[in-house]
């Protein structure tokens, strides 16, 4: 028998008493929802977006990105900014479950990668 503390059986247990109550309940509307609700949870924040930058941004540019991100993922959004010297440059975009890395330091270790592969 494993663990019932394991990530899986935890899991799972959520899993099944989630359904149990949803069925018990026999509304389609409510269980729509709830689904609704969890895929949300489970990706994330899908209206806010996260942006890190290697410097401080200007408002000029911080609207340009707004307007840029906005239209890619076809609705509204609230931002967040956050500075990380480490990136040295460019900007990493987080929207839900959804990545943009233009860091120079993403591009710098790939870059890394690619010429120690090429050995």
């Amino acid at each position: 028998m494993s663990n019932p503390n394991e990530p899986e059986a935890v899991a799972k247990a959520i899993y099944e008493a989630t359904v149990q109550e949803l069925a018990a309940s026999s509304d389609p509307a409510l269980e729509r929802e709830v689904l609704r609700s969890l895929t949300q949870m489970f990706r994330g924040d899908q209206h806010g977006a996260h942006i890190t930058s290697a410097v401080p941004l200007m408002a000029a540019e911080k609207a340009a990105l707004e307007s840029r991100l906005s239209a890619k993922f076809g609705r509204a959004l609230t931002f967040e900014y956050k500075v990380d010297p480490a990136l040295l440059g460019g900007v990493v975009a987080k929207v839900g479950d959804k990545i943009i890395d233009g860091s120079l330091a993403s591009k710098l270790n790939a870059m890394q990668e690619t010429l120690l592969g090429a050995r």
